[in-house]
């Protein structure tokens, strides 16, 4: 099985995507009821915001990858007490964790691998295997840890 977690700091649109998204998505629904494994608000599956600093995001994971195609594409809000349960996307090839609102004190990405805690710093990407097992423990904080994420093929 490979474990590779790829890191990627320093995301140079991420200003962009963080204006474009973050007043938006802090004041999205709860699209999937807490019924998956995130345990914290999240968009649907194939979150579809028009936009140039989205698109040009999309497009840098695919650059960044192997992959040729975004499967899903969603976004999870965290507020305090939120967190997720460790699982795995092994119906896909990677999963991609980006960090477009946190602090590095914020709760952290917890992956079956090494590094296996990764600081929710904003601009990281997170790059790894459908099939890694992952989780993100209890947020403590007032502000919101937002990430957007995906499975690709």
């Amino acid at each position: 099985m490979n474990s590779e977690v790829r890191i990627i700091d320093g995301y140079v649109g991420h200003w962009s995507l963080k204006r474009d998204l973050v007043r938006f998505l802090e004041n999205h629904h709860d699209a999937q009821n807490r019924e998956t494994n995130v345990k914290a608000t999240m968009t649907d599956w194939t979150l579809n915001w028009n936009s140039q600093p989205v698109d040009d995001f999309k497009k840098f994971i695919l650059s960044s990858t192997n992959s040729k195609t975004i499967v899903n594409f969603w976004a999870n809000i965290y507020r305090r007490g939120d967190y997720t349960i460790k699982h795995d996307h092994i119906r896909t090839k990677q999963s991609v964790v980006y960090f477009l609102k946190s602090k590095p004190n914020f709760a952290p990405l917890i992956v079956d691998s090494k590094p296996s805690i990764i600081k929710p710093l904003e601009g990281r990407m997170v790059i790894f295997p459908g099939s890694l097992k992952h989780c993100v423990p209890v947020h403590f904080s007032d502000e919101t840890r937002i990430t957007l994420a995906a499975n690709l093929n």
